[in-house]
Parts: C-alpha cells; sequence; structure tokens
C-alpha cells in the first residue's frame, strides 16, 4: 500500500470512530429542550405555569379557567418581586378566530 492509502484508510477509521462517539453523546442530550411536569400545576379553576421567558428572566402563567383570562406575571428573583406583565381576555381572542374561521369558508387556515 501507499502512504496515501494508508493515511486515507486511517482518517476514514477516525472518522467512523468520531462519529461513534458523536452517536453515543447524543443519546444522553436532547437537541431540543424538554418541558418538565414540575412546571405546570392545575387546582381547580386555575392552571399555573413557570417558563423561561428571556435569559435571567422567569415568568409565571396563570390560566383562569372559569373566566378564560390568562396574566402573566414576571419573576425578579434577585429582587424577590413579582410584576403583572400582561392580562390577556383569552376567550375574547378565540370567539374572534371562530368567527374569522366561519367566515373564510371553515378551513381555520388563513390564505397566503
Amino acid at each position: 500500500m501507499k502512504r496515501f492509502e494508508v493515511a486515507s484508510l486511517s482518517l476514514l477509521a477516525s472518522a467512523f470512530v468520531l462519529a461513534g462517539l458523536l452517536v453515543v453523546q447524543m443519546q444522553n442530550h436532547s437537541v431540543l429542550p424538554s418541558a418538565n411536569a414540575e412546571m405546570v400545576l392545575n387546582r381547580g379553576n386555575i392552571t399555573l405555569m413557570t417558563a423561561q421567558t428571556r435569559p435571567n428572566e422567569e415568568a409565571v402563567f396563570v390560566l383562569e379557567n372559569t373566566t378564560a383570562k390568562l396574566l402573566v406575571y414576571k419573576v425578579d428573583a434577585g429582587k424577590k418581586r413579582i410584576d403583572l406583565a400582561k392580562t390577556s381576555d383569552l376567550g375574547q381572542w378565540l370567539r374572534q378566530a371562530a368567527g374569522n374561521r366561519n367566515s373564510s369558508g371553515g378551513t381555520g387556515r388563513s390564505p397566503r
């Protein structure tokens, strides 16, 4: 064998070994972040969920099931504060979406 062939086969063998190591490592880590069941709490007519919204920032989402109101609170752990960031009426939003769906022919899709 020539030196070039030996070098090529060595590089190819190294590539297979590295690919194998990569596959083994990827089995331990998910590419997408997974949701944790501990982040959601459902009690009576209220559902709470926490999520990281930005680096070093978390939010608490409160859904009042009877009124269909969504309240978003920003959590500042450093200052030990919770501030109301946004309130949304999901019932109104859903009624508007249903109205748009019925008037657009019932497909539920917006035209492209």
